[in-house]
């Protein structure tokens, strides 16, 4: 036999080998090194009417409602020729995890600027739990640009920054070249690779990885910098449609609740890449991490310092009206 047909033998040999422990895995049940559906964010569902939620690792216990779209909010698509709009996004602090519907920062900040006498605002909560920057583009296309806001106020996410086995751009539209292509079939399809990924490392069963960890998986951010520029483009695209505007805020964190007034901001992952992007756009950005210090604990969670509890959101709220005000 010659050495080219030894080669060939040996491949058809491998992909039936690799067929048939696909069958042996799928019938044994193990599970997927990256579960589908499990990226960390999701749309809540729609129509929920004073449903209680109850945290699933920590104890939160909230009321909240939704509407058609799965929005956490009451106003309709239907909005008056006097009213400027504002549609808020972000993951889970602008969604308000953990507090009352009439707690939330949306809610908050529509009440701070009424009292501030622009009572022609109405503030849309379109935070959903999780989200990306390309799942609030998603989202914003796909359902936020029927309600046509003035302005869009968008929170960017570190999850972005999360590792993953399939970036949330790939799971939209679809992998770019053949190299991702390949990945992308085997992190969803495969139990081979899934099982593999499992003997190489122990978090190969994790949907996502904090920026920074170590992991000898082939893993990608949920969201490059490149794809972040064209979600914002593509909101702000579409917001020309109507007259609308783009702008972005940034809220405290933890440790920025920890700080002097006048003491230095905390970094963070993707603020000079946000910096460099406002820099080079019109795009204004509000920032609102030295609001509300120095140690602020009463205005988180005790049980979760992650989420901002109804005081964090109020005194977050009246600084983010304040720099709001003068701009609409």
């Amino acid at each position: 036999m010659t050495p080219a047909k030894r080669a060939l033998m040996g491949l058809v040999v491998s992909a039936l080998l690799w067929v048939f422990l696909e069958l042996v895995l799928s019938v044994a049940g193990t599970p997927s090194a990256y579960r589908r559906d499990a990226l960390g964010g999701w749309q809540v569902n729609a129509g929920l009417s004073n449903h209680r939620m109850h945290g699933m690792q920590e104890p939160h216990d909230f009321v909240m409602s939704t509407n058609p779209d799965g929005l956490r909010t009451t106003h309709t698509l239907q909005k008056e020729p006097d009213v400027l709009r504002i549609a808020l996004m972000g993951d889970s602090n602008v969604f308000g995890w953990g507090v009352d519907d009439a707690e939330t920062l949306s809610a908050r900040l529509e009440m701070e600027l009424h009292e501030l006498g622009r009572v022609d605002v109405e503030v849309i909560n379109a935070g959903q739990p999780g989200h990306s920057t390309t799942q609030m583009r998603w989202l914003f296309e796909e359902v936020l640009a029927r309600y046509q806001p003035d302005l869009v106020l968008l929170v960017p996410t570190l999850h972005d920054h999360n590792l993953v086995h399939v970036s949330d751009a790939e799971i939209l539209d679809g992998p770019g070249g053949l190299a991702a292509a390949v990945r992308v079939f085997l992190a969803r399809h495969s139990r081979v690779y899934a099982w593999l990924l499992t003997r190489v490392s122990p978090m190969a069963t994790e949907p996502q990885l904090l920026p920074g960890t170590a992991s000898s998986e082939p893993r990608v951010n949920r969201v490059t910098d490149t794809e972040r520029t064209e979600n914002f483009e593509r909101v702000a695209q579409g917001l020309n449609d109507w007259g609308g505007s783009l702008s972005l805020a940034l809220l405290p964190f933890y440790a920025d609740l920890q700080l002097q007034p006048e003491a230095p901001v905390v970094d963070r992952i993707g603020l000079d890449w946000l910096k460099a992007y406002g820099a080079q756009t019109d795009v204004s950005l509000y920032d609102v991490r030295s609001c509300c210090g120095p140690g602020a604990d009463s205005l988180v969670f005790e049980f979760d310092q992650g989420h901002l509890n109804a005081d964090g959101h109020a005194h977050v709220a009246k600084a983010l009206a304040a720099v709001l005000l003068p701009t609409l």
